[in-house]
C-alpha cells in the first residue's frame, strides 16, 4: 500500500524537538511532505536531510525564519522542479530513472 503523510512542522527544529525525527521513523510512510520548514539549508544538512529510508527534497525560504517546503521520499525521483508560473521551470535536476514519472513540485508563495 502507498502511504503518503503530509505536516504543518511550523519549523523543522521545533518539530525535532517534540519528537518529529522519532515519529517519521515510524510513521513507515513512502512520502512525507512538509510544510512551514522555517529553516535555511545549512540547518538541514546532516540533520535533515534524510530521515532514515527517506531522502529530503526542499525548497526553502530565503530569508530567515520564513516558510519552506519539502518532500521526503523513499526514492529518488526521475526529476526534481522548482518554480511556477510562465515556463514552468526554473530549475530542473535530473536524478535516477526510479520511480518512472514520479515529479517534485515545489512551490513558494
Amino acid at each position: 500500500m502507498f502511504r503518503l503523510v503530509t505536516l504543518n512542522l511550523n519549523g523543522i527544529r521545533s518539530a525535532a524537538s517534540k519528537g518529529f525525527v522519532e515519529w517519521a521513523h515510524e510513521a513507515d510512510a513512502d512520502f512525507i511532505g512538509v510544510q512551514e520548514v522555517r529553516a535555511q539549508a545549512e540547518d538541514m544538512a546532516g540533520r535533515f536531510d534524510r530521515i532514515g529510508p527517506l531522502q529530503g527534497h526542499f525548497h526553502l525560504a530565503q530569508k530567515k525564519g520564513y516558510a519552506g517546503v519539502g518532500l521526503y521520499a523513499r526514492h529518488e525521483p526521475s526529476v526534481k522542479r522548482c518554480g511556477t508560473g510562465e515556463g514552468y521551470l526554473n530549475e530542473t535536476q535530473t536524478g535516477s530513472s526510479r520511480p518512472p514519472g514520479l515529479r517534485i513540485r515545489r512551490a513558494e508563495a
